[in-house]
């Protein structure tokens, strides 16, 4: 008997159960803007992580930089003390020369190689000077990457101590929702899960205001306000699809 008096007053339609819907749906409003700022919350932190990557991105293409630069300036190193072994032997064949057409071919081979020694004492200074340049980059980039790093570890613990209480209201605002619900038609429930599937903007709701809609604006014809304001019976605009609110349940 009990089972049967609930079900009847559950089939009963009143305008408690439109108010029931409004309150559902403003809870329902309420955590996804708790949602959204756990959103923006962990957005803060993979802001701040991709900053981490990007650095880290930045240093590992330095390093790189910095022992080809090292590579280089090794062979030049190398380069340089091969002519200058080449020019010791020349100063040491010169003088020991008695032959002019030789001494003079031999002194030409010794100039170029000089030539060839101050390009290369001039790359040399220019490649460590790039050495000494990236090298203080890498310095950059590590004292950045050592002070984000506390950065991230603070904001994510502030981040998962704000989620963590949002997600407990979350909680206890679905909980709510699942209760209220529960003392409504099956009919109206099922509406009502469809129409908030539809994301509509503004308001899931509307009203009848000089045989319109009130937010759609298309026409509603005296049978349906019959139903919606006198019946309460759970009706839709047929334009935009909006569940209609008697004007006795506004308030």
């Amino acid at each position: 008997m009990l089972n049967l008096l609930k079900s009847v007053k559950r089939s009963h339609m009143s305008k408690e159960h439109f108010k029931i819907l409004k309150e559902a749906s403003s809870l329902e409003q309420n955590i996804k803007e708790l949602e959204y700022k756990n959103k923006l919350g962990q957005e803060r932190v993979n802001k701040l992580l991709e900053q981490q990557n990007e650095a880290l991105s930045t240093v590992k293409e330095l390093t790189a930089k910095f022992q080809e630069k090292r590579l280089e300036s090794q062979k030049n190193e190398n380069e340089l003390t091969s002519i200058d072994s080449k020019l010791t032997k020349i100063k040491s064949d010169i003088g020991a020369s008695f032959d002019a057409k030789e001494m003079e071919m031999l002194d030409k081979e010794k100039q170029k190689l000089l030539e060839k020694v101050d390009q290369l004492e001039m790359a040399g200074l220019e490649l460590l000077e790039n050495l000494e340049a990236i090298e203080g980059d890498i310095q950059d980039k590590n004292t950045f990457l050592e002070g984000i790093k506390e950065t991230i570890s603070e904001i994510q613990s502030e981040v998962d101590i704000e989620t963590g209480e949002r997600s407990r209201q979350i909680d206890s605002l679905q909980t709510r929702i699942t209760a209220s619900l529960e003392e409504l038609p099956e009919s109206f429930v099922l509406t009502y899960n469809k129409v908030k599937a539809k994301n509509l903007s503004v308001s899931m709701f509307t009203k009848i205001q000089a045989k319109s809609c009130s937010v759609c604006k298309a026409g509603v014809d005296r049978s349906k306000e019959v139903q919606v304001e006198e019946q309460l019976l759970l009706k839709l605009c047929s334009s935009c699809g909006r569940i209609f609110i008697p004007n006795q349940a506004l308030y």
